[in-house]
């Protein structure tokens, strides 16, 4: 089972689902992403630009990290639940994690849904939304 986090509080309640879903143990796959950047850019400050990104998104991505460990051990999952964590890259969020499941061997995904209000999820969409529509694997949206 992979689970993607954003560290929002609905990522607790994604955790609680997942180990109720592995009562006789299993792999719990803890996957964060790091939205990629992709916007054109001067062909002469590109270097600089790409540079500068990399490695923002290189402290970005030790950020993540860390957080995943701290994030894993406050749940307290039991010790018949392997977890393991990975901080990923994507265009989107939601390909990041769709990518990450297929990566790993997924065959299902848990993940949080309540980053954004009915009205913002509706005009804008919602990750959770963009995975149950990219995926054929069962996603469970925990609120």
């Amino acid at each position: 089972m992979l689970l993607a986090t954003d560290f929002d509080s609905g990522s607790d309640a994604a955790y609680r689902h997942a180990a109720a879903q592995l009562p006789q143990g299993g792999e719990l796959i803890v996957v964060h992403v790091c939205q990629s950047s992709s916007t054109a850019v001067n062909p002469f400050i590109a270097s600089k630009v790409h540079l500068d990104h990399t490695l923002d998104l290189q402290k970005e991505k030790a950020d993540a990290a860390a957080m995943l460990t701290a994030e894993i051990s406050r749940q307290k999952l039991p010790g018949n639940i392997h977890t393991s964590q990975k901080v990923c890259v994507g265009e989107s969020t939601a390909l990041g994690i769709c990518d990450a499941a297929a990566m790993h061997g997924a065959d299902v995904i848990c993940m949080g849904g309540g980053g954004r209000s009915r009205i913002g999820a509706a005009l804008l969409g919602s990750t959770a939304q963009s995975v149950v529509s990219l995926t054929p694997k069962r996603v469970f949206v925990v609120h």
